[in-house]
């Protein structure tokens, strides 16, 4: 049996494996996952907590290429769906990842859909790992952003920390029903963090805010994936965590610019 396993964290990384393991599903026919997100491929994939003795491991998570390649690589040329697939010996092919939904939970995004018309996400805060580069990825007026996207339909919160605006809904439940909730979306509006992968491998348009990391190596593989180019204000952007002084990349841009632009993305004038 062959067993794909990563199980540092980062649920964007748990998403940007998809093609990796469907490339060993199309190649074995026995094989397994193991990941420390076992609910992102609940009913698509099998799915084990230990590898079987004697099992062949492809380990995606100890000495992570995604981590060796971006520490070491200038400029950044590989995204890490391709590093996962050419670290699990496959050809990047510009596969992009993909998840399913069950019938009984695509019944309730419709149900979703149906009552509450057009929801916007919002998720501006990016993951903390307790470093000096915690911040650079997040957006610093989501309450602003959320009062003018309000105006287009529902704004949905989506992050731990709720933002507790009387312009948008805090989002509540697990990672199934998150998965769920973003696929009734009319559109997400996310910085570089796990929810710009969650809602491009369910389909759904997308606004992308993106500061130090290039959003060509996130998430161009995506379907119906929209940035604004380079911030006239920075210089270096798109840096990968160069040094900066002021972080102010994603400053510059301004609530009522990204709504305009959300208005462009649901053909809304």
């Amino acid at each position: 049996m062959r067993v794909i396993r990563r199980m540092v964290p980062g649920i964007g990384d748990a998403v940007m494996l998809e093609p990796t393991i469907r490339a060993v599903a199309n190649t074995y026919h026995h094989y397994a996952v193991q990941t420390k997100y076992p609910q992102l491929f609940e009913g698509m994939y099998p799915l084990v907590d230990q590898p079987p003795e004697g099992a062949d491991v492809i380990d995606l998570g100890e000495d992570c290429p995604a981590a060796r390649y971006e520490s070491a690589a200038w400029p950044i040329e590989k995204s890490r769906t391709q590093l996962f697939l050419e670290e699990a010996g496959f050809f990047y092919a510009h596969q992009s990842p993909s998840l399913d939904l069950s019938p009984q939970e695509k019944e309730v995004s419709a149900e979703y859909q149906q009552t509450l018309g057009c929801q916007i996400g919002l998720a501006t805060i990016s993951a903390k790992y307790n470093n000096h580069l915690d911040g650079w990825r997040d957006y610093p007026y989501p309450d602003k952003l959320a009062q003018l996207l309000s105006r287009i339909g529902t704004v949905v919160w989506f992050d731990l920390q709720p933002l507790n605006s009387k312009w948008a809904e805090d989002f509540r439940g697990g990672l199934r029903q998150m998965m769920v909730r973003i696929s009734s979306l009319s559109v997400m509006v996310a910085v570089d963090t796990a929810l710009v992968h969650l809602a491009g491998a369910l389909s759904i348009p997308q606004f992308c805010l993106f500061g130090p990391t290039d959003p060509q190596y996130r998430v161009a593989q995506y379907p119906n994936v929209n940035w604004l180019p380079k911030y006239e204000k920075c210089g270096r952007a798109h840096c990968w965590y160069q040094p900066c002084e002021g972080r102010f990349c994603l400053q510059t841009i301004s609530p009522k610019q990204i709504y305009e632009r959300v208005k462009m993305v649901l053909n809304i004038w």
